[in-house]
């Protein structure tokens, strides 16, 4: 597949078009690095000519709290979206749509149900809208034509934004036939990676990089249920069954709902005791374990690096070529980036940091990244804490003892809590989240009311979190 690559000179005067693709659950390690086992050209293209981040932290394992910091560049807790229950976007906080609408730019995005339900979504001016009782439309199912429509559509509307975010690797995955080969992946989230790098390709095709910066990104990454121990390789991912039962459940309507959700808890639990039974008699370290049984629809707090460690790609107006950059920046930073890039007058005040000090090969003072658990439905425990690239640092928001760190350059895999074992490190890793949490002005949380609650729960329940 070819497209247009350009050269780093461009008019100034002119204001670059913006592509922004988010890959929902798409862990950084699942397309770079010795890891992965997908085959991506496309994107392999675009990292050689463009920035590449390998370690962008999301703030939550969520995609409604990490869209919510993603748009306004703010910590969670200062969006309304912080809180052991979903919440919606404070409509009183001011986006990052807004400022590039003020500038000038149309601004187009897909969306789901749900995004639009938490008012994410809905400041764009063109939706591309998921199907009734369907989570969301699949590049394979039609969204993918509809994108190629609404880009070619577009060429006379300069300059734009457009916002793309794409389901496809969302749990339980059905990668369609032309990519199930082995060849593809050697699991079967790695070969929907290699599925969606197809329409990756079709999309940049038709897209100039010498007028528009392209940005490729996650909103958290995912468990995958597959490693390799000793040689042998172990696969604990969903089985056609499931599949198969979780679409079909997805047409149920909402009448239904009640009988389908007590049979899902029932399955969900022989399905967990069935993984757990397999390891059973292996000799399996506690984030192997984690790894192969874990599902971020499953209670827990899900603030590993497994769900919160996703790839951040520039590419196009703008951007140096082949920058890789390992050192962690966070979600919060992507659209400070896009506004100095654009050279947007960036009047919102946010905790993001713009990182084309980074795109310019600057060597620039980490941030440490704030994080926090998943809303819960059930249980109202909120779990809070902060990441840098050498410790990640969390605990209970109530109870400041009952806390967890883990040495990331020793224990990648984040095996051993050695909060015992450094009480000065771990002293220090809660001073930089109290120096955060000054930041925190007690915003009330934009309370849903019941009517808007039941569609959320009911949107939530077809993706598997209630």
């Amino acid at each position: 597949m070819h497209y247009y690559i350009r050269n780093i000179s461009h008019n100034t005067d002119v204001k670059p078009n913006i592509l922004f693709i988010l890959v929902d659950s798409l862990r950084s390690d699942g397309c770079y690095g010795e890891r992965r086992t997908s085959k991506t050209p496309n994107f392999d293209r675009l990292v050689n000519n463009g920035a590449f981040f390998t370690t962008s932290i999301s703030p939550a394992a969520s995609t409604a709290v990490s869209l919510g910091s993603i748009f306004t560049g703010l910590f969670p807790f200062k969006t309304g979206m912080s809180d052991t229950k979903y919440q919606k976007l404070d409509p009183n906080v001011e986006n990052y749509i807004s400022l590039f609408e003020q500038d000038g730019y149309s601004t187009h995005a897909t969306q789901s149900e749900l995004t639009n339900l938490f008012d994410i979504t809905s400041g764009f001016k063109f939706q591309v809208n998921a199907k009734k009782y369907d989570n969301f439309l699949s590049l394979f199912d039609g969204l993918g034509e509809k994108l190629l429509d609404k880009i070619n559509s577009l060429k006379s509307e300069t300059p734009w934004l457009f916002y793309i975010h794409l389901n496809d690797l969302h749990q339980p995955i059905s990668v369609p036939q032309k990519f199930i080969d082995s060849a593809c992946g050697s699991t079967t989230y790695d070969k929907m990676i290699s599925a969606i790098d197809y329409w990756i390709g079709k999309i940049i095709s038709l897209i100039n990089l010498d007028e528009t910066l392209v940005v490729i990104t996650s909103d958290h990454g995912e468990y995958v249920r597959s490693i390799i121990k000793n040689g042998v390789d172990i696969n604990l991912e969903s089985s056609n069954l499931e599949k198969f039962l979780w679409n079909l459940g997805n047409k149920i309507p909402p009448v239904f709902y009640p009988p389908k959700q007590k049979l899902a808890k029932i399955l969900q639990t022989v399905r967990m005791n069935q993984r757990k039974e397999k390891i059973k008699k292996l000799n399996l370290t506690s984030n192997e374990i984690r790894s192969l049984v874990s599902a971020r629809t499953n209670p827990g707090h899900h603030m590993f690096d497994d769900t919160l460690v996703t790839p951040l790609l520039f590419c196009g107006f703008g951007v140096n070529k082949n920058r890789i950059v390992s050192q962690q920046v966070r979600n919060i930073d992507i659209f400070p980036t896009i506004a100095q890039l654009c050279k947007i007058n960036d009047t919102l005040i946010s905790n993001g940091k713009s990182l084309v000090p980074f795109i310019n090969g600057e060597i620039i003072h980490e941030e440490p990244a704030y994080i926090e658990s998943m809303p819960a439905t059930q249980k109202n425990m909120k779990i809070i804490g902060v990441r840098t690239s050498k410790f990640k640092y969390f605990r209970e928001k109530k109870d400041r003892l009952n806390s967890s760190l883990y040495d990331l350059k020793n224990d990648p895999g984040e095996k051993f809590n050695v909060v015992k074992n450094l009480p000065q490190i771990a002293e220090e890793m809660e001073n930089i989240l109290q120096k955060i949490l000054e930041d925190a002005d007690d915003k009330k949380t934009n309370i849903l009311k019941d009517a808007e609650r039941i569609k959320i729960e009911e949107e939530l329940r077809k993706l598997g979190y209630i």
